[in-house]
């Protein structure tokens, strides 16, 4: 109740919005901090490609190889708006980030590894191998972190979002049209997810 006195000046609405926006860049700080823990200097379509490559079990093998042809494009040109900052930006910055722990084993940090569900079954994934990877607990933290409970092709969506300020719209369409064309339940092999229960 303590706000109250501090802010006695306000409305209860007023008093809402300015608890909420703290609360909100205390949340923000908390998943960017978590983002950089996994990606590490990685620029975002790099990202993009070790998020690909770490959900790679569940991909259907067309899906696969058509996310692939898009995120291994070789020009800088297509990602970005302005390739030149965003590699000024991430590769000067190595110094200050480590690698990111995505795809790093978990037995070089923990005796005891958390199972991880690509797809997660409160979405319709199952509980076999194939849906499964096993990492540390504290990067399966920053995981969820940013990624909260969603599946593998909204992952992609989120990080699109992430960067949306510096991506090039031509590779966010072609991004777009491949989940058009394919769609979220086909991106998945057979066994690995309940196709009725993915929403």
């Amino acid at each position: 109740m303590s706000h109250l006195i501090i802010m006695s000046n306000t409305t209860k609405k007023e008093r809402w919005q300015i608890i909420s926006s703290i609360g909100a860049r205390a949340v923000l700080g908390r998943v960017v901090r978590a983002y950089d823990n996994l990606f590490g200097s990685f620029t975002p379509h790099r990202s993009m490609l070790r998020l690909e490559h770490f959900n790679t079990k569940v991909f259907s093998w067309d899906y696969k190889k058509m996310v692939r042809r898009i995120l291994l494009e070789d020009d800088p040109q297509y990602f970005y708006k302005d390739p030149e900052q965003v590699q000024f930006v991430f590769e000067n910055r190595q110094d200050e980030w480590n690698s990111g722990t995505l795809l790093e084993p978990w037995f070089t940090t923990t005796n005891k590894p958390s199972p991880h569900h690509i797809i997660p079954t409160s979405r319709g994934g199952n509980d076999n191998w194939k849906n499964k990877r096993f990492m540390d607990r504290i990067p399966h933290n920053h995981f969820h972190t940013v990624f909260q409970n969603l599946t593998p092709v909204e992952q992609f969506i989120v990080m699109m979002i992430i960067h949306k300020r510096i991506l090039n719209p031509e590779f966010v369409n072609d991004m777009r049209l491949l989940h058009k064309q394919i769609g979220e339940p086909d991106c998945y092999k057979d066994g690995t997810i309940d196709k009725k229960r993915i929403k």
